[in-house]
């Protein structure tokens, strides 16, 4: 695209006006008028302002982040909670025993069956060692 000579930079055309002539009385007359503009933190953000907006930025995002999961664990409960209403929950299976195996003796017994820490005394006070005997192990002293 083709630009008149007179055109500006930006591709606005400057005013036909010449410039005008200011004395130095209003020069002078011309910053009391105006609002002072001063270098402050708004315009020119130091480090610290920046390591400010960081941590905000990045605290904004874990908290989004935080609640994406908290969303995503919320719909999967939810999801499981309807599969087990129209599937059923899983129940464990029962172990299935051979008629003939019934009546015979199991030399074998699952954990779950297991009684004997229940009924034995050996196997509720297990024995202690003597150790250091004579020398303050158990003559009196608190042992720690």
């Amino acid at each position: 695209m083709k630009r008149p000579y007179d055109a500006g930079v930006d591709g606005r055309e400057h005013s036909k006006k010449p410039p005008v002539f200011i004395s130095k009385a209003q020069r002078e007359k011309i910053p009391i008028l105006l609002p002072a503009k001063t270098p402050s933190s708004d315009h020119h953000p130091s480090s610290h302002d920046h390591r400010d907006y960081d941590r905000e930025r990045e605290r904004d995002s874990e908290c989004a982040r935080r609640l994406e999961k908290l969303a995503e664990r919320k719909k999967e409960k939810e999801m499981e909670s309807i599969k087990e209403q129209y599937l059923g929950s899983r129940k464990p299976k029962k172990r299935v025993i051979k008629p003939g195996a019934k009546f015979r003796f199991s030399f074998d017994w699952e954990n779950t069956e297991d009684t004997s820490r229940d009924t034995n005394f050996l196997y509720q006070n297990p024995h202690e060692a003597r150790l250091l005997f004579g020398r303050g192990f158990r003559a009196g002293v608190v042992r720690r």
